[in-house]
């Protein structure tokens, strides 16, 4: 794959990844970009992608992940 189309697509999951972070409290919209940037982040660590935004994608969606579990919580009861 040439080297063009591959930073396409770590920045895709990189954008993909801040938009879910950032819409964390947007209930059906958040939900969607966390299970794609996932999904784009397994896709990319298959492919073998490498640099500083596998590692910031890889940040944001920890984040989203564990706030969107924390809101969970919260509105549940339990925290």
């Amino acid at each position: 794959m040439p080297e063009n189309e591959r930073n396409g697509f770590v920045v895709t999951m990189f954008a993909v990844s801040l938009s879910a972070f950032l819409l964390g409290l947007v209930p059906y919209v958040s939900w969607v970009l966390l299970i794609a940037g996932t999904v784009l982040h397994l896709v990319a660590l298959i492919k073998e992608e490498k640099g500083g935004f596998m590692t910031a994608s890889l940040v944001l969606l920890t984040l989203a992940w564990t706030w969107k579990g924390m809101v969970y919580l919260f509105f549940k009861g339990l925290f």
